[in-house]
């Protein structure tokens, strides 16, 4: 029985992934959504109708267009910040700018090298946590 639990919410998924640029609601019971083929607006779009970006991936670049997986913003937690077409050290740069730390880092060649997509926290006060990150073998 556990297979025909899922079997609705991944045909949802299947059908956002097939059909570019449409945007899914699971309704106000979850109020979750997904866009699985936008730009950098369209997801600022979303975020400012009260939602928070949980899961990014890139899609295709050139321009950079991503699925992008949203959950209602309460408001209530830590501060949080996104940012894409990063390079390693723009990324170094924004953590310490927010006193923050990586939840999603989703790198892709774009422009001849290697860009990223990073989701961050704040991770001062009491939402601080120790963490690290780093590319490439520890």
């Amino acid at each position: 029985m556990r297979l025909r639990r899922f079997s609705l919410p991944l045909a949802v998924v299947a059908l956002v992934l097939a059909t570019p640029g449409m945007a899914v609601a699971a309704g106000d019971a979850t109020g979750w959504s997904l866009l699985a083929d936008a730009d950098a607006s369209s997801i600022d779009e979303r975020i400012a109708a009260g939602y928070r970006l949980v899961e990014i991936e890139s899609v295709s670049t050139s321009p950079d267009r991503f699925a992008a997986t949203f959950a209602p913003d309460s408001e209530s937690g830590p501060a949080w910040w996104w940012y894409h077409n990063l390079r390693f050290e723009e990324i170094e740069a924004k953590l310490a700018e927010h006193g923050a730390r990586l939840t999603r880092l989703e790198g892709y060649r774009s422009g001849g090298g290697i860009r990223y997509a990073a989701l961050m926290v704040d991770n001062t006060g009491p939402a601080a946590q120790g963490w690290w990150w780093w590319i490439g073998a520890p």
